[in-house]
């Protein structure tokens, strides 16, 4: 191909890239707002209709986490998560196809790699799956004695606790922070 003709095609991709990407973004945005609005929707129902011993036993801390990170999930990190999968993917089928078109012997570099990068995708993902684990169950504490600090802020002035309760609220804080920098 003549290199006129390379400068036409380039052209025409970053054309069609300039134009898709602002319709991306709206149908994501949509899409993302809506999602979190049903699981809003559908937690709220759930636990309006749950049986009184499952209130008693839950701390709020935890139904709070619960709607706060999920919701807050897919508003910012679900969308984000696509949209750099797709660009990574992008890019990565079209470094693939480039390298394979020039220099076919490639390939058979690409499935040892592929094993490799297979393997430790797994590995990272179970060790990701237990650090949000560990990192949902310190945040819940937390959430429940910010909702009785509130509450019982008259009490806590009167009795000139603020101290001590600030106190225990950095220790958990510290709990909360140290799960985060696994």
């Amino acid at each position: 191909m003549p290199s006129k003709n390379y400068l036409i095609v380039y052209f025409i991709l970053v054309l069609f890239g300039t134009v898709t990407t602002p319709l991306r973004f709206s149908y994501a945005f949509n899409n993302m707002r809506r999602g979190a609005r049903n699981l809003h929707r559908a937690l709220l129902l759930s636990l309006s209709t749950t049986t009184l011993n499952f209130l008693d036993t839950t701390p709020i801390g935890r139904i709070l986490n619960r709607f706060s990170r999920d919701v807050d999930q897919i508003d910012d990190g679900l969308q984000m998560s696509i949209l750099q999968f797709c660009n990574c993917l992008f890019s990565i089928l079209s470094s693939f196809s480039i390298m394979i078109i020039s220099q076919p012997f490639v390939l058979i570099a690409l499935v040892p790699c592929g094993y490799v990068y297979y393997r430790l995708i797994y590995f990272y993902n179970s060790a990701n799956r237990e650090i949000r684990r560990v990192s949902s169950l310190t945040r819940s504490p937390l959430f429940s004695l910010l909702g009785e600090v509130i509450n019982g802020r008259s009490t806590i002035i009167a009795y000139n606790k603020g101290p001590a309760v600030m106190k225990e609220v950095f220790a958990r804080l510290d709990t909360v922070f140290s799960s985060s920098y696994l």
